[in-house]
């Protein structure tokens, strides 16, 4: 929204994204079939990371939304691997996958799911290391606020 007067912009959409991914968390912490859905969540989060690396990779999952409509629950989140590489030459790397995952629920039941995932993002040892290091954390929240790819 911007206001002419004083031609301040102010950008609404991620404290409108933030407050859907809340409703969202909120709704599925009441839903009677929240077991079923976290389940089939972290089901799907194992299937991609280990699409990634079968062995050492392990996933987070961070809801994005929930749309409801009858009988069908739409539930959007991200997957996240994060890949470290030790070398023994001592030049240590990391690759950050990210993925922007559906998954469809007519009551506890999956009935579909997607992932689609983005570029991996090359982390360098000095980059994961110096400074502040890298901010796992915040590379997700700008890829939930771009939206889907």
């Amino acid at each position: 929204w911007s206001n002419p007067d004083t031609l301040e912009v102010w950008d609404l959409t991620l404290p409108c994204r933030e407050f859907q991914r809340l409703r969202a968390i909120a709704w599925l912490n009441e839903t009677p079939h929240r077991a079923a859905i976290d389940a089939a969540l972290q089901t799907i989060a194992q299937r991609e990371a280990r699409a990634i690396d079968p062995y050492h990779a392990t996933p987070h999952i961070d809801v994005v939304a929930v749309t409801t409509g009858e009988p069908d629950v739409a539930v959007c989140f991200i997957v996240d691997v994060l890949m470290y590489h030790s070398a023994q030459s001592g030049s240590d790397w990391a690759y950050h996958h990210i993925m922007w995952c559906e998954a469809t629920f007519q009551g506890d039941q999956l009935v579909s799911d997607s992932a689609v995932a983005r570029d991996p993002i090359y982390i360098s040892e000095s980059d994961y290391f110096e400074g502040d290091g890298y901010d796992r954390a915040e590379m997700v929240r700008r890829v939930r606020d771009a939206g889907p790819v």
